[in-house]
């Protein structure tokens, strides 16, 4: 068996083809190996080169990638520790206010002075 590169009418990589040995090679076919490193590898008759500008290539790598599902869990976990703060905050002052509230009650229950 041997392996061989399919390729489409402009000669950009289709998929790999596996043939048996005495199987004759496909028009559609290359038998030199597509070097690592192409984003979308283009047999120009000789050898292989990149299909795509350097534009197509710069949208390819500077494209905004989606969080996964761990910088997910991070950002709402950061968004409830500061829902949190914020409730503790709240709580504290309401307790400082209910507090007050309680100690002028009974001063006013004592009849003293407010």
């Amino acid at each position: 068996m041997r392996e061989a590169i399919r390729v489409d009418e402009q000669g950009f990589f289709v998929e790999d083809v596996v043939l048996q040995d005495n199987e004759p090679l496909p028009e559609d076919c290359i038998e030199i190996k597509v070097p690592d490193g192409l984003y979308r590898p283009k047999w120009n008759g000789t050898s292989w080169e990149e299909g795509l500008t350097l534009e197509e290539i710069d949208a390819i790598v500077n494209a905004p990638t989606e969080p996964t599902e761990l910088e997910k869990l991070q950002q709402e976990n950061e968004q409830l520790k500061a829902s949190v703060i914020e409730l503790t905050t709240y709580t504290a002052a309401q307790e400082e206010r209910y507090n007050q509230a309680i100690l002028e009650l009974s001063q006013l229950i004592a009849g003293g002075n407010v």
